[in-house]
């Protein structure tokens, strides 16, 4: 029989059945524990019998489906183990497609075998678990201690926020976030949440930026790019002779460009080895963000100049943070 295609919710009124939900939510938001690392873990054990805990008003979204622990602690028992070997039992919050409700249970595991799998069937029928920690039960255990729960720590993310501008977010924001900001082209990750302080670019790509050839002392043989993607900047300095009168051994000179702002580092200069005529070595250094002049680049450690004589840079790289 064929089946005509379909779309859902619809047109008002309508009923969306619990396998169209799961499929229409889980597409939007994965599945995890609500909260943060800050939290009490969400699973517990303090030595009062065979069992462990989950702390009240804890919450969880399996498949789109929400779960809460309620307003008081909830028990999950823990069964004796005469085996002879140390067992570990999984405790996961377990959807069920025949009643689709979501609860806690423990998958109890085999003796000296390791951890049990959870299962996730994706069709229309069967369970979906969503593990959240594990239980180590030795040998004729009779009470289950704290150090004996491992509880999982990690937690559903905010979603990406997009921007298109330099406006800040609201201050109510989650402690952390991504946010795109399509001007820039920037994807951003915002920590504590401080909408200013505390952003790391994950990705970016300022292209290729040409520095200056100015200079009165040297005189550029072709154009020097500098290129920042994400937290690398990438700095070829062109190939160089000298044309300001002889310059004594170790003497600074300033050579032409300046490094911008956003691609400086803001506590470490940046070095570069070169090569000169007649195959001696030099070094020139970067300034960092704080220095006095930062970002120029100067010419620092050499065996002398003269008019006409050679610099020739390598290319150079480093992160800012």
């Amino acid at each position: 029989m064929c089946v005509a295609e379909s779309s859902w919710p619809g047109e008002a009124p309508t009923v969306v059945a619990e396998r169209q939900f799961e499929l229409m939510m889980n597409a939007w938001y994965s599945s995890g524990i609500v909260g943060n690392p800050g939290d009490d873990p969400i699973l517990f054990a303090d030595s009062t019998g065979m069992q462990v805990k989950i702390p009240a008003d804890r919450y969880a979204r399996v498949r789109g489906f929400m779960w809460s622990s309620g307003d008081s602690t909830l028990e999950l028992p823990i069964s004796s183990n005469s085996s002879g070997s140390t067992r570990i039992d999984r405790v996961v919050l377990r959807l069920d497609r025949s009643t689709w409700e979501v609860r806690a249970a423990v998958i109890e595991g085999t003796p000296g075998a390791g951890a049990p799998s959870v299962t996730q069937d994706l069709g229309d029928t069967g369970v979906w678990e969503l593990w959240i920690g594990d239980v180590t039960v030795p040998d004729g255990a009779s009470t289950i201690s704290s150090s004996q729960v491992d509880s999982r720590t990690t937690f559903l993310g905010p979603p990406l926020l997009m921007a298109d501008g330099a406006d800040l977010p609201s201050p109510n924001v989650p402690k952390v976030f991504l946010r795109w900001r399509e001007d820039q082209q920037r994807l951003i990750l915002h920590r504590q949440g401080a909408p200013t302080a505390g952003q790391v670019d994950l990705w970016s790509d300022s292209g290729e930026v040409q520095l200056s050839r100015s200079s009165s002392f040297w005189e550029p043989q072709q154009n020097s790019i500098i290129q920042k993607i994400g937290h690398v900047v990438m700095l070829r300095l062109a190939n160089m002779t000298r044309i300001g009168g002889n310059l004594s051994s170790n003497s600074n000179s300033r050579v032409p460009g300046i490094v911008p702002s956003s691609m400086r580092h803001p506590t470490r200069n940046v070095y570069i080895t070169a090569r000169t005529t007649g195959h001696d070595t030099a070094r020139i250094r970067i300034n960092h963000g704080g220095h006095s002049e930062p970002g120029r680049i100067e010419l620092i450690n050499h065996p002398g100049y003269s008019n006409g004589q050679w610099l020739m840079p390598s290319t150079v790289t480093w992160l800012v943070p």
